[in-house]
């Protein structure tokens, strides 16, 4: 009798676990079936406006320089060529062009006011969104911006301090009116970009070897590259960076005046370029986030700053008015000069015609590694300088 409840048992014991394992592979069936139906249904895409560009907001502006030659595009990134690993290779694809995917990075800083040049000016009447960059005629573009508001002043008062010359920036505007300035094909976002390698020595000529501010005293030449980089005032000629340069001649002590000969250029590459980072010769790459640069649809280049000048108020519809006839008359009625028929910054440094004195094999390679970003952004356009074969 033991014997066959014993038995009864296993029997139902045994048909308990077919069944569990029958019920276990109808469920299986049944989820995978499920997750093929869901997977063969493809999810609508929606296109907005943000994420792909008009035709009219798509054909960059670009000046007719060379055109890159294929050694200029597969150029190997190194530390110094700037940029986080998830930039180059998120951001960027293989042939360096502006990556088009996904929506506007609202984290950058060009949505925010601060400083001089941090956001872009906005010129509401002509629908025109203008990036500066320093060393790149910003301030005779910032003068012909104040006239075209109508200020009589224009020449005279202080160009760059927004506190004091009068432009919008796009920091002051709400979030809506960001993006509609960003975005709509009707609006022209322009910027004007500088071979780095001239662009470099433009700085140097400038920041290192000129007092810079007439309001800074004692007046001393290299006085910006004491009080911005080694952080040096006058009274107390101590820094507290921590390199060594700025505690040692001629950097230090401050009353010392910087010279081609005690600070040549080579110093000035080696020693601040990586060390000192500084809008005036901070890579143009760096003007905004990667995945702003797509909404760029006008380049210009310094190089051409005249004709590409006269191309932008054409596109704008300003031409007539502030491009025909000039700069037209200051606020006593004096003719002044064409635009860029002469530079009227005050701190124009002809930097062009100096280039094969102050670079040498050497400084051209160190240039060329810390701008090589800008070199491969296909939308700069820059052509590639020769370098010396490597040893």
């Amino acid at each position: 009798m033991k014997t066959k409840t014993a038995n009864r048992r296993v029997r139902q014991v045994f048909i308990g676990c077919v069944l569990l394992f029958l019920l276990t592979i109808r469920y299986s069936m049944f989820l995978s079936s499920s997750i093929t139906a869901q997977l063969s249904v493809e999810d609508p895409v929606v296109v907005t406006p943000l994420a792909v560009a008009s035709k009219e907001q798509n054909p960059v502006e670009v000046t007719p320089l060379a055109v890159a030659s294929k050694e200029q595009n597969p150029v190997e990134v190194t530390p110094l060529a700037v940029a986080s690993k998830e930039q180059n290779n998120h951001e960027l694809n293989s042939t360096h062009s502006i990556n088009r995917k996904g929506k506007i990075d609202w984290t950058d800083d060009i949505f925010v006011r601060k400083g001089w040049d941090n956001d872009p000016i906005v010129i509401e009447s002509h629908k025109l969104l203008f990036f500066t960059v320093p060393k790149n005629a910003c301030t005779t573009f910032k003068r012909l911006f104040r006239r075209m508001l109508g200020y009589e002043n224009w020449l005279k008062v202080s160009a760059h301090d927004p506190a004091k010359n009068g432009l919008k920036y796009l920091g002051k505007y709400s979030r809506e009116q960001q993006e509609e300035f960003m975005t709509s094909p009707s609006w022209t976002r322009a910027i004007f970009v500088r071979d780095p390698l001239e662009r470099t020595l433009s700085a140097y000529m400038d920041k290192a070897l000129k007092t810079t501010y007439h309001y800074w005293k004692p007046p001393v030449n290299g006085a910006y590259i004491k009080r911005i980089c080694c952080n040096m005032l006058p009274k107390s000629n101590k820094t507290s960076v921590s390199f060594d340069s700025c505690k040692a001649p001629p950097l230090w002590p401050y009353k010392t005046n910087l010279t081609i000969d005690n600070f040549p250029f080579e110093t000035f590459v080696k020693e601040m370029l990586v060390k000192c980072s500084d809008p005036h010769w901070r890579p143009q790459y760096k003007r905004m986030s990667i995945r702003n640069w797509k909404y760029i649809n006008f380049v210009g280049r310094f190089e051409n700053k005249k004709a590409d000048t006269h191309r932008l108020l054409k596109k704008i519809g300003a031409f007539e008015e502030f491009g025909a006839s000039g700069w037209g008359e200051d606020e006593n009625g004096n003719l002044t000069l064409p635009i860029f028929g002469s530079n009227l910054a005050p701190h124009a440094t002809d930097s062009g015609t100096k280039m094969s004195k102050h670079y040498t094999d050497e400084v051209r390679k160190l240039v060329f590694k810390y701008y090589r970003m800008d070199y491969t952004l296909k939308l700069f356009n820059f052509t590639r300088p020769k370098l010396p074969p490597t040893s």
